[in-house]
């Protein structure tokens, strides 16, 4: 168990976006702006779709992000940590980020 820890301290990329991703749930940007938060044009129409991006964008990546942390350890408890294995996380992370961007969008697009 303790080389599974030291392993993912290795290939900390879905551990840090949980943290970040609880940071933005639990203190979401208010206001409009071009420093953090879920950016796109979209979202900054109105301080509604703002609110409503930062709020939905939030909860549906962390339940991915939670569900490919399980992954991982999963993964590294039967295969141990090799580039492969780091490399196919890091891939199902950058298609898991692309279908939440999409999934938002498609929501924002229904605000009126």
């Amino acid at each position: 168990m303790i080389e599974i820890l030291i392993d993912i301290v290795y290939n900390p990329i879905i551990v840090i976006s949980l943290f970040v991703l609880m940071f933005f749930k639990i203190k979401p940007p208010k206001k409009i702006n071009s420093w953090y938060g879920y950016r796109t044009i979209r979202s900054q129409q109105s301080q509604r779709h703002w609110d409503f991006a930062q709020r939905y964008s939030a909860r549906i990546t962390i339940g991915f992000n939670s569900i490919l942390l399980v992954a991982q350890v999963v993964t590294y408890s039967f295969l141990g940590s090799t580039a492969y294995v780091d490399l196919g996380l890091i891939a199902l992370w950058l298609i898991g980020m692309a279908i939440c961007i999409y999934s938002v969008e498609r929501k924002l697009m229904k605000i009126t």
